[in-house]
């Protein structure tokens, strides 16, 4: 699969597209970087800068939910449209492409130069995660009665009297390891969602994040990703996103979006 030809559809039903690397060591604390950054990127991100307070909330495997992370300082640069943004926080970098989707072929050389205009004014930092996220909204026919006519994951409601048919609110998550290509993992969540003012239809998500984050072993250098390697690995987990979505859907779900 990974040779194939990716498929182009006229209404790609991406509303966020996303890539994120998460640099290994101490956070990077330099109150003159966003300045000096933005004096060099202001030809394309040229609405003012956004300072924002960003808290994630934290899952261990076998534990669960561990709470709100500190709240941690990032810088918003924002194209004119607000339609791309480049986001500068102390331990991580990412590059974010709304809707309209302008395709990989756009997204993909703002990712490569973002992260070089970065390490040219920040310097090298070793990295030891590259992570993509694609989040798909995809509008079903109000008539529709059977998700499986659209998605080919979906849950099946129990077949008892006392379950009502009707399900009101719907949302599952599933996580894979990639066995033969140890560091790579992928995160599928799909559910539905509130419509918008007017708008007809039964509105549904696919939401996709594909990470990789190499275990140090004696072929590595403390588990990290080399700097010059970044384009490869993104081009990697572009395609296993892709392959994750298409796996997804079925071939009504596809007439959607032509």
């Amino acid at each position: 699969m990974p040779n194939q030809k990716h498929r182009k559809y006229k209404k790609p039903p991406v509303t966020e597209a996303a890539c994120q690397l998460t640099f290994a060591g101490d956070p990077l604390i330099d109150i003159v970087l966003p300045g000096r950054l933005h004096a060099k990127i202001a030809s394309f991100y040229s609405a003012p800068p956004k300072l924002i307070h960003e808290q994630s909330l934290g899952f261990n495997q076998g534990i669960g939910l561990s709470g709100l992370s500190a709240p941690t300082q990032k810088i918003q640069f924002i194209n004119s449209d607000h339609k791309r943004m480049f986001v500068v926080g102390p331990s991580t970098i990412s590059v974010h492409d709304f809707a309209p989707y302008t395709g990989w072929e756009k997204f993909k050389p703002r990712i490569i130069r973002a992260f070089q205009d970065y390490e040219q004014v920040a310097g090298t930092r070793p990295i030891k995660q590259v992570g993509l996220r694609y989040i798909n909204r995809i509008v079903l026919p109000a008539s529709t009665t059977e998700l499986k006519d659209y998605f080919k994951a979906m849950p099946e409601r129990p077949e008892r009297s006392e379950i009502p048919e009707r399900i009101s609110s719907l949302f599952t998550r599933f996580e894979f390891q990639y066995e033969d290509e140890p560091g790579f993992r992928g995160i599928v969540s799909l559910g539905n969602m509130a419509n918008t003012e007017n708008e007809l239809g039964i509105p549904m998500f696919i939401d996709i994040d594909v990470v990789y984050a190499p275990m140090p072993n004696e072929n590595a250098d403390q588990g990290l990703i080399e700097p010059s390697h970044v384009t490869k690995f993104v081009e990697e987990l572009r395609d296993k996103e892709y392959w994750l979505f298409e796996s997804l859907i079925t071939d009504k779900a596809r007439e959607l979006f032509e």
